[in-house]
């Protein structure tokens, strides 16, 4: 009888340690492309060959933003993603909240006290 229960406890365990460890991924319901909210570019999310979920615009109206990284370090957290919005313009990196709801991406980036929501759709 103490072996299967020092079994079973090993086991349950063994499957807490393994669920606690292993890497947690960004859903991959944001891969694909995305038409931005004034629907001049797209950008592609997808996951990078080192893990990282990003985003780049692979078609913009203004050429010059081609193949620029515009979201970065995308995670999973309990509402939804936190990620990193490159502000083209200001030159800055802002921190965003990601909210997937169906086909549509609700992206709130933050700078201060100052917060802009955008929404994106599936393409």
């Amino acid at each position: 009888m103490l072996k299967n229960t020092t079994l079973t406890i090993g086991t349950v365990l063994g499957l807490v340690c393994t669920t606690c460890f292993t890497p947690v991924h960004a859903d991959e319901k944001l891969q694909g492309q995305w038409l931005t909210e004034n629907q001049n570019n797209i950008v592609t999310i997808s996951q990078s060959a080192d893990g990282i979920w990003r985003g780049t615009i692979t078609q913009a109206e203004d050429e010059s933003q081609q193949q620029v990284l515009l979201v970065n370090d995308i995670k999973p957290n309990n509402n939804g993603y936190t990620a990193k919005i490159n502000a083209i313009k200001a030159g800055k990196w802002l921190e965003a909240n990601l909210k997937l709801n169906g086909q549509q991406l609700q992206i709130t980036a933050r700078h201060g006290f100052f917060s802009k929501t955008m929404t994106w759709s599936k393409k």
